[in-house]
């Protein structure tokens, strides 16, 4: 066959080029992890210069074989069937990273290095996969509807964790409908909260949860600073289009709009679908939904227990992800109410009334330091998760925090963690935070 047939033939069949387009970045028999995205991407665009260099030979529209093979890549299956590059890409991400983050606890998410970091010498390495230059790589691979897909698919497995912690709240409602009014008196609630059953599963699932959106969250502000690079006045136009838009029913049309290009929004839209299914009663589901963030009000000081709660400020993280949980819980409560029907004041209003009982039980913290092997040697920790849920809250304000926290307490939570210095490893001369 000619040279002009066999172009021809991978430019107009599309199962060969769709195929041969993820071949050429899958990984190799028994490798157990896809190339870096950075290199991918470059072996792509290599590979697309030399069919560019065969256009000077031969009569062929190869501009058009690209937008057409690519488009197909953004999508979970080509137009033959065949799994595309998101689909593969996705399937890597939140199927190989995300179990690694949530199930083994041995990678970190570090919100100073913007990535997950392992915490051990692991054959994976999360940071190499998770930074910002190989997220914005992998953006490029799969486009706007690629990372959509992707995001998706990640939501589904909130999904999942909102129907469990939902049975877990259903189980206690008695219990912490009782303790939502009794939280002024310490005998009566010290009792409840004995009372409730599995409030570590619930914490563990916001934990996940929180790693979830943490990473999706990376992933969005790669993609927007894709944008900019490429399509800077469309992006532009959104921006502005968002920021002057009134609140009204179309809100939530616009929000999605922006948040398909990257754009944070203070209630996710995208989570708000994923999240639909579980509140098909608004006015039954406020009332639940109000009772999830009173169980983890009075159930978020049982992590100064947990030696693995540890605050690393070379990461500005808990060594578990607890610090994740800021993210969740205020995600989680605007898209719940939002789908409940609540209003951005009774969001504040609902999350206020969270502050309230989560700075009171965490108060309680500093009563327990008669019994050493029931001292909570990470209250400190505990003090700083408070705080970030503060800082990461569109609802809330650092002036609310101090009529239920005092700021000296703070203060020296975060003096104590940054004048603590990690065990030197005696054979190695080196301390503990180079493990990171």
């Amino acid at each position: 066959m000619s040279v002009s047939g066999v172009v021809l033939s991978l430019v107009y069949m599309g199962l060969p080029v769709c195929s041969c387009t993820v071949l050429l970045l899958l990984y190799e028999a028994g490798r157990p992890l896809l190339d870096q995205m950075m290199m991918s991407l470059l072996f792509m665009q290599g590979y697309m210069s030399v069919l560019k260099l065969v256009e000077n030979y031969v009569n062929i529209d190869i501009v058009k074989a690209f937008h057409s093979v690519l488009l197909q890549q953004t999508q979970p299956l080509d137009a033959n069937g065949q799994a595309t590059l998101t689909n593969v890409f996705s399937q890597c991400y939140v199927d190989m990273l995300l179990r690694e983050v949530t199930v083994s606890g041995n990678i970190c998410f570090s919100p100073w290095r913007k990535s997950f970091v392992s915490r051990h010498a692991l054959a994976f390495k999360a940071e190499e996969f998770t930074d910002i230059a190989e997220l914005k790589a992998l953006a490029e691979l799969l486009g706007p509807y690629g990372v959509g897909h992707l995001s998706y698919r990640m939501l589904q497995q909130i999904s999942s964790q909102m129907q469990e912690i939902k049975r877990l709240v259903l189980a206690n409602k008695e219990a912490l409908h009782t303790l939502r009014s009794s939280i002024d008196k310490p005998d009566v609630s010290a009792d409840l909260i004995r009372r409730l059953k599995q409030p570590e599963d619930v914490i563990s699932r916001l934990t996940t949860i929180g790693c979830i959106l943490s990473f999706r969250q990376l992933l969005m502000d790669a993609l927007h600073s894709v944008l900019q690079k490429r399509i800077p006045f469309l992006l532009g136009t959104i921006e502005d289009f968002k920021e002057h838009c009134p609140n009204g029913r179309d809100t939530m049309v616009v929000d999605e709009m922006a948040t398909a290009a990257g754009i944070e929004c203070d209630v996710d839209p995208v989570l708000c679908r994923a999240l639909s299914q579980h509140c098909s009663h608004p006015q039954e589901d406020a009332v639940t939904w109000s009772l999830m963030l009173v169980l983890v009000g009075v159930t978020l000081s049982t992590l100064a227990y947990d030696p693995q709660c540890t605050y690393r400020y070379m990461l500005e993280a808990h060594e578990n992800n607890a610090h994740c949980i800021a993210s969740a819980v205020n995600s989680l409560a605007g898209a719940l109410f939002t789908l409940c029907h609540l209003t951005h004041v009774q969001i504040a209003d609902k999350l206020k009334e969270f502050l309230a009982i989560a700075s009171s039980s965490v108060l309680k913290l500093g009563m327990e330091t008669g019994d050493k092997e029931k001292d909570p040697k990470c209250r400190e920790a505990v003090y700083i998760l408070l705080d970030l849920i503060v800082q990461d809250s569109p609802f809330l304000t650092d002036d609310l925090l101090e009529r239920c926290f005092p700021y000296a307490l703070l203060r020296g939570a975060y003096s104590v963690v940054y004048k603590r210095r990690p065990a030197s490893k005696k054979k190695k001369g080196v301390s503990e935070e180079t493990q990171y």
